[in-house]
């Protein structure tokens, strides 16, 4: 393994671990995600940082807020790492209450678009892209009433941040998901890859066939995501690297993984852990110059869609284990 990649699978790894170790109370399936997050900045968890950051947290938002809910440990690394962790607050309660003038509020999944417009969207542009984001969302919902749900709106956003026209967005959208209907199914996990495929310019044909290729060969190795993790394919195309890179390597860091504690048999499940792979390789390479053959929109949007689709996966699991464990 390259040795840049290895020192990034290994901090991760530690990251986890001390997260496990400092927030042994709160649930173990969202601690990848948060550690994942540090390690992509090439950053060590501050896991005390995060503790004075969930004070603040507490001290600000009410406990029925969405922003206390099952992504709070998200919000807290990401205050933990920004400059000034009040200020980060401050944007995004803002955020999470323009996301309720545009009746887009009211869920975990809603606290996720409000981190992504701060992350991402310049505060002069909230408004419009909330506008744009609502509508997405709305025709969303009439074309799949009974696939699209809260999780959809962290994408609406998305799509409405890209700045292709929306009529385009929502046509190739739905180009994408009838043509890949056969093969993945009609189900939450195509409708997601569909939202990051309305994203790239190229022709409908052209990326489903890449995705195709790509499931194709991950499968070949006995790889394989999980219907809501093929979404990541979708981020592949977009970074615009050669599926032999991107399999030699993502095997690789697997491997790695499923060789440390936690990312076993009774760690991170295995779907969970490629996605984890992916994103690793993909922070890589974004890294590194010579690697990257995309364009900068598409640079950003793979990146983001990566991370976001990993804590909008996880919150799910989460939600669903507490909902199953409360019956």
């Amino acid at each position: 393994m390259d040795q840049k990649l290895q020192e990034k699978c290994q901090l991760f790894v530690e990251n986890k671990n001390k997260l496990d170790k400092d927030f042994a109370w709160d649930s173990a399936i969202i601690m990848p995600v948060c550690a994942m997050i540090y390690a992509q900045n090439d950053q060590k968890v501050d896991t005390q940082k995060m503790k004075e950051c969930r004070k603040l947290l507490k001290g600000k938002v009410g406990a029925f807020s969405s922003l206390r809910s099952y992504g709070e440990l998200v919000l807290i690394t990401k205050m933990a790492m920004s400059d000034d962790a009040s200020d980060y607050l401050e944007k995004t309660v803002r955020a999470y209450d323009m996301l309720k003038k545009y009746k887009m509020s009211g869920s975990a999944f809603a606290a996720l678009a409000s981190m992504l417009l701060v992350d991402h969207v310049d505060v002069l542009r909230w408004e419009q892209v909330l506008a744009s984001a609502q509508r997405i969302y709305t025709q969303m919902k009439k074309n799949h009433p009974f696939l699209t749900g809260e999780e959809d709106m962290s994408f609406a956003v998305l799509m409405a941040m890209s700045e292709l026209p929306e009529e385009w967005l929502l046509k190739e959208m739905e180009a994408c998901y009838e043509m890949l209907k056969k093969k993945f199914g009609a189900t939450d996990g195509l409708q997601t890859l569909s939202h990051v495929l309305a994203m790239d310019r190229e022709e409908t044909a052209k990326k489903c066939d890449a995705i195709l290729e790509l499931d194709a060969a991950f499968k070949e190795k006995k790889k394989r995501f999980d219907n809501n993790g093929i979404v990541m394919y979708g981020s592949m195309y977009m970074m615009g690297i050669e599926k032999e890179a991107w399999l030699a390597n993502i095997i690789e860091v697997d491997d790695y993984l499923k060789q440390q504690k936690g990312f076993g048999v009774f760690g991170v499940d295995s779907h969970q852990r490629l996605m984890y792979a992916t994103m690793l390789v993909m922070n890589q390479y974004e890294q590194d110059d010579s690697n990257v053959q995309m364009t900068m929109l598409n640079n950003a949007i793979a990146t983001i869609i990566a991370e976001y689709t990993a804590m909008l996966t996880t919150l799910t699991v989460v939600m669903l284990v507490t909902t199953t464990s409360s019956n």
